[in-house]
């Protein structure tokens, strides 16, 4: 998956979960880009400007900690369509 991203050769879109270990709740989410899409979350969870700022998910990542909340996919698919095959 990294190589694919990283070279840009395909985009996993698909649905994910997002649970806090502790308290056990959940956010679900769908995105076009998951890699990009995680990453963007973890963007967010510090950055005073954002409008989710204040998201109750991104107040219990601060105040538990993302080492304890599980990033999981659910359901992905692989979109070829960029390849370029020269």
């Amino acid at each position: 998956f990294r190589i694919l991203h990283k070279f840009n050769l395909c985009i996993m879109i698909g649905i994910y979960k997002i649970t806090n270990k502790i308290t056990g709740k959940c956010y679900i989410g769908q995105s076009g880009r998951l890699h990009g899409r995680m990453s963007n979350h973890k963007n967010i969870l510090n950055n005073l400007k954002s409008k989710q700022f204040n998201d109750e998910l991104y107040i219990d990542m601060r105040e538990y900690g993302i080492e304890n909340f599980n990033f999981e996919i659910f359901h992905f698919l692989i979109d070829f369509s960029l390849l370029i095959v020269s």
